[in-house]
This record gives C-alpha cells, structure tokens and sequence, in this order.
C-alpha cells in the first residue's frame, strides 16, 4: 500500500509525518487526500467502507458521520395576558395531554391576579408528582400577539413552571413554501412558556385550521391564539464530525461497581423499610413526631395532620345538627340502642377520649363531627361512628388531612425474612435452649444461640 502523503510503502495511519500533525492538521489532510474519514486506507464512502476505524493518536480517533438532523417542534405561541394591573407579553405552550391549565406564579403576581387558594398536585411521567400547597385558582384574560379577540381564561398557579425554550427560526419557516402568508406570525424567538394550557380551556387550544406539507416538514394550526407551528422538521444531511475516545485496558472498574450495586438494591425491593416517597408523606411523620406527647395519665396525645398550616374549614354548624336531629328521632324509637349509644359517648367523656366543646371558638378550623351508630350483625353490639367524610359546602373533614404513609409491612419482605434462619416459627411461650426469656422475640433467642427448643 502506498502512503499517499509520503509515497512510501505504508498505510496513511502508520505514517510518520502524519502522525506529527496535530487533530486539526489530520483532519484537514484526510479531506485534501479524500481518504475515507472512518479507515484511512481508501478513497471510498464511508458509508460504505468495511474496515475498522482507525486509531490516529494513542487515546483519539477521528471520524465523520453524515446524519439526518431532525427537530420536533411544541404548539408554542406569543400571548399577551391581562390582569388588574396591567398585562405582560409571554409565551404559551399548548398541551392536549394535560388536564390543567398552569400559570407561572411570578407572571400572575405581576398582573396582579387574584384567586383562592388551592393546594395544587400534578402526576407526571413515570407517577412523579408534584405538590403546591399555595397554589390559587385565577381568571385572567388571554389573547393571541397576532389576534384581537380577548378570550377568558381559569388557570392554576405554580412555582417554577420550568418549561423549556422553543425558537422558529426564519430560515425554517421560509424553506416550507405551504406557510409563506403565515410566516410573519410563526417566528419568534427563544423563550421558556410561562403558560401550559390544557384540556380544561379546550376552546383555546383545538386546532381550527391547518397547513401541512410533505411528511419531513412542520405542520400550521390555527387557534384562537393564533398560529402555531407544530411537528417534525428533518434536513437534508450534513457532516458532523465526531472524536472517539478510547479507554486503556487498565481503566477503573468504577462502573462496574456501580452496575453490581443498583443490581442488588433492585433486588432488595420489599426487604429494606420502606421510606416516604413523597412529600405529603414526609410531612405527615413530621408532624407526628413533633406534636405527640404523653399525659400524665400516660396516655398518649398528637395533633391532626393538617395538609397545610394555612387550612382552613367551612361552616359545619347546621350540617352537623340536621344529622343530630336525625339521629335523636332513631334513638327515640329504640330505647335499648338509645342506652347503648349514651354508655358509648359518657365512656368516650370519662376515658379523656374527648371533651365537651367550648360555646364560643374563633378558629378558622372549626368543625362539627356528626356521628352515628354501627351495628355489630353477629354480635350486635354498638359501635360509634364519627363521620368525618361528611361534606359541607363541598368538603370533609378527610379533604382537609394527610392519611400519612403506609405502614404495612410489605409481603414480599416478609417472604424473603421468612427464609433467612434454619427455622421460621412464631414467638411462643416457648425458651430458647440458651436460656432467652420467653418475653424475648423468638427472633433475638435465635440469633443468640442458632437453636430453638
């Protein structure tokens, strides 16, 4: 083979001057050459060539790929909104796949838009959610930068939208000759939206109109924004050229570690405890472990587990003594029930279980429990009931309160522990032969000795 930088009898990767050349210099070389970018030994296609790729340098190799680059545009369009101090110019992102419309909370502030509160909790891929326990309900209004027409909107706020930037440039615009007379309303520069519209303002979003061409190019909707561009763009291919990195035999098995390892945290699914996963959660143990103490009595005393330090509750007052009513008619025409349920709420008031309520109260979390009785159908005893599902107004005591994390142990744990010692049993009256306490967990004798008798 002859070189055909040198005219020796070598290949161009073993020769000696082009190995002193530095990556820009190789580079330039095998383009003035027209070798093969991916072997060095042809003047062949790439595409084509079957040889392995040539090492230029110890740890680089150089090669060119020709790729088809493609770019997925999202229904982004310029909107002006409008609040009670003024209006903002922003971009809006509109998404058919969610169920709420958001608005980014420094954006409202800033047109100064008001609404209740309203704890906020959105699912995203792979059953991640988020929590906003300050969001509030707004109404604003929302037109299109290229449209006249003022259209209403209800939104929620959020913290940090976080949504990412979008540019339509001209030059795409322009190589798409079915959107030629919308093209002035397509282009826009980079912007994060500060708006995601979803199905629950459908109208502004639905596509009116539409102009398409050939598969490889995007797509234009008309809606009551305005024109949005939409779909895939793919260009014509071009040369990226791309570096190699190659790794000496002796390298670190760092990675292989870290493979091993997620293997067996895998593995261990159900046997580890089982931690909050989100935080209402979290915040519910909080709560717990911050607000539960012992009387004197050596009861124990804790707080309910508010979903947010700012909850507040409707008036319940008349709800709860419609429902007193009603029950009073039941009792009047069974005395022995009558008897039973009254020993049940003197018991509840002589055990410290609860407290006759004050006349007056100033708290915004007022609530009157309405209660009734559950009959036993085997041993028709009476149990009592306090209904905190009942609504007033639209909500319940239960909407208000965090049911905390799930505290069952796993099955799949259990199975695997069950197999961990010679014997699985449970605690008894039992000793261990090495003299453990019956009091004792079967579990701790046998870890001390190994034997059960």
């Amino acid at each position: 083979m002859i070189c055909p930088l040198c005219n020796n009898e070598h290949g161009l990767p073993d020769c000696g001057e082009f190995v002193k050349l530095n990556m820009s210099e190789k580079w330039d070389a095998a383009k003035r050459l027209r070798m093969c970018f991916r072997c060095l030994r042809g003047r062949h296609m790439q595409a084509t060539c079957r040889g392995k790729p040539s090492v230029v340098t110890e740890h680089t190799a150089i090669s060119v790929n020709n790729v088809n680059t493609m770019r997925a545009y999202l229904k982004i369009v310029p909107v002006e909104l409008y609040g009670p101090e003024g209006s903002m110019k922003v971009h809006a992102l509109l998404d058919e796949g969610s169920t709420v419309t958001l608005i980014d909370e420094q954006v409202a502030n800033r047109i100064g838009a008001k609404g209740r509160r309203e704890t906020l909790r959105v699912s995203s891929v792979g059953g991640n959610e988020i929590t906003d326990e300050k969001s509030r309900v707004i109404r604003v209004k929302i037109k299109g930068l290229f449209s006249r027409n003022l259209k209403l909107m209800t939104a929620q706020t959020i913290r940090n939208l976080k949504l990412a930037p979008q540019r339509v440039e001209r030059a795409t615009v322009a190589a798409c000759s079915h959107l030629t007379d919308i093209a002035e309303n397509l282009i826009y520069d980079a912007a994060a939206p500060c708006i995601l519209i979803g199905q629950d303002n459908w109208g502004l979003i639905v596509s009116r109109q539409i102009k398409s061409g050939r598969a490889n190019q995007p797509a234009a909707s008309l809606t009551q924004l305005g024109w949005v561009l939409h779909g895939c763009c793919s260009s014509l291919s071009r040369p990226i050229n791309t570096v190699h990195h190659l790794r000496p035999s002796d390298a670190s098995d760092i990675e292989l570690n870290d493979i091993v390892k997620r293997h067996f945290e895998i593995e261990s699914l159900g046997v580890a405890p089982r931690k909050p996963s989100h935080d209402p959660e979290e915040r519910a143990l909080v709560l717990l472990d911050s607000n539960s103490v012992r009387l004197p009595s050596g009861q124990f005393e804790t707080c309910l587990l508010w979903k947010s330090d700012n909850e507040t509750m409707p008036e319940s007052y008349d709800t709860a003594m419609r429902r007193l009513r009603s029950m009073e008619k039941k009792l009047s025409k069974n005395d022995n029930l009558k008897r039973e349920y009254c020993e049940q709420i003197n018991n509840l008031l002589k055990n410290g279980y609860s407290e006759p309520a004050p006349n007056q109260s100033t708290s915004k979390r007022l609530w009157y429990l309405p209660h009734f009785a559950v009959t036993h159908p085997q041993k028709k005893k009476v149990r009592l009931v306090f209904d905190a599902a009942a609504r007033t107004n639209g909500k319940c005591l239960n909407d208000a309160l965090l049911t905390g994390p799930d505290l069952i142990r796993s099955l799949l744990g259990v199975l695997v522990r069950f197999r961990q010692g010679r014997v699985a049993c449970r605690p008894t009256s039992r000793k261990c032969s090495c003299g453990s306490k019956s009091e004792k967990k079967i579990e701790t004798a046998y870890d001390s000795c190994g034997e059960i008798t």
